[in-house]
């Protein structure tokens, strides 16, 4: 089955965002039972490399051809600018607002993961379709 018209490369994006809403659930029932509890500066850890994913993306711009591409790119892209933009926002609530436990912490500790595995996984789909791997 083809999920958009470019063989099954454009699979690893419905798979990274399969995988980032499970990493959220799984973070926000640890923070919730409080197994895990997050540091300040594993939110800056986060805000940090999503930033850099986001520059670095830019900064390969210019040397992905667009004669070769077939349309996986934008989906991609666009799940990369989507988790980007929730880890930078989420982790800012975290740091701004320090919500020490509870129900809304744990919500925003799994969309914070979530968010997060969805700007590692896409950035992978992103090279894994940059280079036209067929699996």
């Amino acid at each position: 089955m083809n999920v958009c018209s470019c063989k099954c490369r454009c699979e690893c994006t419905v798979f990274a965002i399969i995988a980032s809403v499970i990493a959220g659930v799984v973070a926000a029932f640890l923070n919730f039972s409080l197994t895990i509890a997050i540091p300040q500066f594993v939110l800056w850890i986060f805000f940090g490399v999503a930033l850099i994913f986001l520059a670095a993306s830019l900064l390969a711009a210019p040397f992905v051809d667009k004669k070769e591409s077939d349309g996986c790119l934008c989906g991609v892209v666009s799940a990369l600018i989507a988790g980007v933009l929730g880890t930078v926002l989420i982790a800012l609530v975290l740091v701004l607002a320090d919500i020490a436990a509870g129900l809304l912490a744990s919500v925003l500790t799994g969309l914070l993961f979530g968010f997060f595995t969805l700007t590692v996984t896409s950035v992978a789909c992103l090279i894994k379709s940059i280079f036209n791997c067929q699996f």
